[in-house]
């Protein structure tokens, strides 16, 4: 398989040590494949950053993936959800919400990280998923949300996410820790 791509991308966003804080972005990608299977990858990701109070900020994610074309539905092809990774914790999907403030921040009602920038949040993330039957053929459709709290730290530019996750549903097992290296969206 040959796989090209090309994506228009604005970024408007004021980054912290740890996530952005401030803005926008939003990102429209198109990825054909072509070879023995020819199908084409559409991603629509919109992302918005508010501060409704100091030093608190209102993280806003929203994507959209899809796997379109006459082979999009071929068994060789791996699920579209194995290539999204960590948007619903605990699971892998499309939509989140955060509130995060330094963690000094809270404590002095200012916007201050310290020697060591560690950022508190709290989050609920929900993905929606249509997923071809193994053995029906038929779309199955599911939908996955879990919500929790956590820290992360930027360690010499290193981002750390450390979380708390309580996946909800029939897929959830109780409590989960995940620990993550990368910044916020």
């Amino acid at each position: 398989m040959f796989q090209t791509g090309a994506a228009f991308v604005h970024d408007t966003a004021v980054l912290g040590p740890a996530s952005p804080v401030l803005g926008k972005r939003f990102r429209l990608a198109l990825a054909p494949s072509f070879g023995d299977l020819r199908v084409l990858t559409t991603v629509v990701d919109y992302r918005r950053y508010y501060m409704p109070v100091r030093p608190f900020t209102l993280a806003i994610r929203t994507e959209a993936v899809a796997r379109t074309g006459p082979d999009a539905n071929d068994t060789r092809l791996l699920p579209l959800i194995w290539y999204v990774r960590d948007y619903v914790r605990g699971f892998d999907a499309v939509a989140n919400v955060e509130l995060r403030a330094p963690l000094l921040g809270i404590l002095h009602r200012d916007v201050r990280y310290g020697a060591l920038p560690v950022e508190a949040l709290t989050f609920g993330d929900c993905g929606r998923f249509w997923m071809p039957g193994v053995a029906t053929g038929a779309f199955q459709n599911r939908t996955m949300c879990s919500a929790g709290a956590g820290a992360r730290i930027n360690a010499a530019g290193l981002i750390f996410e450390f979380d708390a996750v309580r996946p909800f549903g029939s897929y959830s097992d109780g409590w989960r820790l995940g620990i993550n290296f990368q910044p916020g969206f």
